[in-house]
């Protein structure tokens, strides 16, 4: 979405660590609670700078939801319309739901629980089961907890959706996105012929990544806080903290984009791999 060139890796980074990953390929980093979700950004854009050292190389970082959403073209306030510069307004994200995409919250910590009021037509109530409401404060980039009687409005900021549909329907063959056979699908959604799960090439299967985009989702009488990922063809998310004070962890892997000097040229390799052209790179 700039006139910068710039690469994303063709493969998952290849990190190291303890704990139980399922049948995935052991790429992947953790965040938990917290630490991970002030931090994670700057952690994970961290990892990805190293790959912005080398040759025709200016920086890197880790690939975020503005990244993805230019390419598939989806757009939170117009779903199911491929609207890459997001200048459409049509129906938002669970449209008429307390979690409805950009739907201000107000919540306020009583002595018998946490009342919220959203600013949309969705309802109003207090939650009794929750006795505390800890929320990250972006302006001072600190923990807050509210007192008793104290306010704080939260934005929510959540979605998922299907690159080929641009909504939460699931359809493969769908075309208003990108079609699932496009090099752009490939390139972000399934694993390649040499990378670390080689048994699904061409799969979605195990491709699980970090995503460098935090997000809020409000619900009644809480709100979770965590980061976006792609995972299994989804553009998806995963909570890490919520109001209540409850913390998760989740490990994914990661993946930077490099931004190459001006200086570098592309030529037409002439051949293709996992069907994406490949260009031979020179620096002038």
């Amino acid at each position: 979405n700039t006139k910068q060139l710039q690469l994303i890796s063709e493969d998952l980074v290849p990190l190291t660590g303890g704990g139980d990953m399922g049948n995935r390929t052991g790429q992947y980093y953790y965040l938990r609670g917290q630490a991970g979700y002030a931090n994670a950004v700057d952690e994970l854009n961290k990892i990805c700078a190293i790959y912005g050292t080398g040759e025709g190389a200016k920086s890197a970082r880790v690939v975020n939801i503005d990244d993805i959403d230019w390419i598939t073209g989806y757009n939170p306030n117009n779903v199911g319309v491929k609207d890459p510069n997001k200048t459409g307004s049509g129906t938002k994200y669970s449209a008429g739901y307390i979690h409805e995409y950009g739907n201000d919250v107000k919540y306020t910590l009583l002595s018998t629980g946490v009342k919220y009021e959203p600013a949309n037509s969705a309802t109003s109530g207090i939650d009794t089961s929750c006795k505390q409401f800890t929320y990250y404060d972006e302006v001072s980039k600190t923990w807050k907890d509210l007192e008793t009687n104290g306010s704080v409005i939260l934005k929510s900021s959540i979605y998922m959706y299907y690159p080929t549909t641009l909504t939460t329907t699931n359809d493969r063959n769908a075309t208003i996105g990108i079609e699932s056979t496009s090099p752009e699908y490939k390139m972000l959604f399934t694993n390649s012929s040499t990378g670390a799960d080689t048994a699904n090439s061409g799969d979605t299967t195990n491709m699980y990544y970090w995503l460098g985009s935090p997000y809020i989702v409000t619900n009644p009488g809480i709100a979770y806080c965590g980061l976006r990922l792609v995972v299994d063809g989804i553009v998806n998310y995963n909570e890490l903290y919520d109001t209540n004070g409850d913390e998760h962890s989740f490990c994914f892997a990661v993946r930077p984009v490099v931004s190459l000097d001006s200086k570098v040229r592309l030529k037409d390799s002439g051949t293709q791999k996992d069907g994406c052209k490949l260009y031979n790179m020179s620096v002038k």
